[in-house]
């Protein structure tokens, strides 16, 4: 079995535990949707800033943060059922597996893997920022003036977007972490 967390496929055992929503977000579903958010967050912001350099970069840092501040207050609680049909319910609570699971996304570990991921986020949505901004550079204003009442919706737009992509990480961590230790924990 290999050691690198997204490299581990969950066993069906593991797999019946948690919602198939979950699910979606590992393997190459969940590798499809963080790029897809992290290239629509980045347009986001090109879009909203006003061709302001300084608001560009602030949203780079700003929303990312804002997400993984989130985390840390609410941390991901697992559930099972699906979410668009309105049958979700909380994962069985007597179940030593899974209340493994809900530990792993309540721990340190946790937090530290998702500000890891806050912080790369920032320095890919920092780097496709700051490159559109020396492509751009006679248009862009590097003055600190106040941003326009349009790059507060887009600042929302890029959140809800690293929203989604941290979460489909930090899901794809926290289901392929616990289930490469339950695998490793399992008598042969």
């Amino acid at each position: 079995m290999p050691k690198h967390a997204s490299k581990v496929l969950i066993p069906p055992e593991l797999r019946r535990k948690v919602s198939q929503s979950l699910l979606m977000f590992t393997g190459l579903q969940g590798i499809f949707m963080r790029v897809m958010c992290v290239g629509v967050a980045a347009f986001g912001l090109s879009v909203a800033s006003s061709n302001n350099g300084l608001w560009i970069m602030a949203g780079a840092c700003i929303c990312p943060s804002a997400v993984a501040v989130f985390y840390m207050s609410f941390p991901l609680r697992p559930y099972r059922g699906n979410f668009y049909a309105k049958d979700m319910h909380d994962v069985d609570v007597s179940d030593p597996v899974v209340m493994r699971l809900v530990e792993l996304l309540k721990s340190t570990e946790a937090r530290r893997h998702l500000w890891s991921q806050a912080v790369k986020l920032s320095g890919i949505l920092f780097v496709i920022t700051w490159a559109e901004a020396i492509f751009f550079w006679g248009s862009v204003n590097w003055s600190f003036s106040f941003p326009s009442s349009r790059f507060w919706g887009f600042l929302v737009f890029c959140f809800i977007l690293c929203f989604a992509g941290l979460s489909v990480d930090h899901t794809n961590w926290g289901l392929n972490t616990w289930a490469r230790r339950e695998t490793e924990h399992q008598p042969a």
